[in-house]
């Protein structure tokens, strides 16, 4: 339980400083997204950041209940295939990225998702 908890905090605050960063900076973001589905090295880059951040989780938490801790569990496993979709298929992952941000409204409607999930986790991380 200690485990979940500090990811929880983690996870938690990380969630929470980044999209609402990206809500803030929202143009700023779309210039880095166009870099980012422009530059094949960067796209490498983050697939292989998010393969180390995913196996951490993946391999220190692998918890599969009915109870709150899963949610880490799953964040973790997303991260890992997230990154292996871009290192394998780094093509088709910026052809994805690029449809995606045709609807800014998916894009939008999926960070508030996470920030709410971000919002969850550091109360339970910080009241438990």
């Amino acid at each position: 339980m200690e485990m979940s908890l500090f990811l929880a905090k983690v996870i938690g605050l990380y969630l929470i400083i980044v999209l609402t960063a990206i809500l803030i900076n929202r143009r700023f973001l779309d210039r880095c997204i166009d870099e980012l589905v422009e530059s094949p090295c960067c796209l490498i880059s983050t697939g292989a950041l998010a393969v180390i951040l995913g196996l951490l989780i993946v391999i220190s938490h692998n918890v599969w209940t009915t109870n709150w801790p899963v949610v880490i569990t799953i964040i973790g496993w997303l991260a890992l295939i997230k990154g292996v979709l871009r290192l394998y298929w780094p093509q088709q992952s910026m052809d994805w990225i690029r449809n995606f941000r045709k609807k800014p409204e998916r894009y939008t409607r999926l960070v508030v998702a996470f920030l709410i999930i971000g919002l969850w986790l550091t109360y339970i991380g910080f009241t438990q």
